[in-house]
């Protein structure tokens, strides 16, 4: 099984193997649209990280070929975002 990844501004966070994606993924997406916020991250071995993730945060979760870009809307979210991982 391919580990997930999380990377952030450049850093790379392997993700535990039981990590919930798309839960992380509207959890930052949450923070995102609060103008900011921290995110809890549990790491592949163990670790667990407290991420600040602001407007200017660079995100990407990779998981085998598949890769979410995540970025701040120059305007407000639409609440209608659906994905499906």
């Amino acid at each position: 099984m391919t580990a997930a990844l999380l990377l952030i501004n450049n850093e790379r966070i392997t993700l535990a193997d039981d990590a919930d994606l798309p839960a992380l993924i509207a959890a930052i997406m949450t923070a995102l649209d609060h103008g900011g916020a921290f995110v809890h991250i549990d790491g592949g071995r163990g670790d667990q990280y407290d991420v600040l993730i602001t407007e200017g945060t660079q995100i990407i979760v990779r998981h085998g070929s598949a890769s979410v870009e995540i970025v701040a809307p120059d305007g407000p979210w639409n609440s209608s975002i659906d994905l499906d991982i």
